[in-house]
């Protein structure tokens, strides 16, 4: 009697699971080795069209390559671009709108060699510093 509960129970915990076999076969294509099977059918239709054209086959072969290269090239451009190898010389400045309350160290350096000049139009047109909010260009002294 309890054998065939205890049956019954592996059964039902079976049930959901999938079985056994189906258990194994999704664990052998997760292990990488799935695409082994295929690759002698690969192979044999590559020699195949090779010996029956070889002019088409050799210049999609070379297509491809080129394809992955310039691939690899764009990525590893804009890889370059986004952790800032290109952009170093430029890396202190920033859009204003976007920059968070600085300080006036800051905003000098984001402004980098306009904000003089800025600074001088600042006194001449707001030396009281009235418009004094977000990024503020403080007016420059004895203009």
């Amino acid at each position: 009697m309890l054998k065939w509960v205890e049956e019954r129970r592996s059964r039902r915990a079976l049930t959901p699971f999938g079985g056994v076999q189906q258990h194994r076969e999704v664990l052998r294509e997760g292990r990488g080795t799935a695409w082994f099977g295929s690759l002698s059918l690969d192979l044999r239709l590559g020699v195949r069209m090779l010996v029956k054209y070889p002019g088409p086959t050799i210049v999609g072969g070379l297509a491809m390559a080129f394809g992955n290269w310039f691939g690899t090239v764009t990525f590893e451009m804009l890889g370059m671009v986004e952790h800032g190898a290109v952009l170093r010389p430029w890396a202190c400045r920033a859009y204003v709108n976007y920059l968070a309350p600085s300080s006036p160290e800051r905003i000098r350096e984001v402004y980098g060699v306009t904000y003089p000049r800025l600074a001088r139009i600042k006194a001449q047109y707001d030396p009281a510093n009235l418009f004094r909010s977000n990024q503020n260009i403080l007016p420059a002294r004895g203009s």
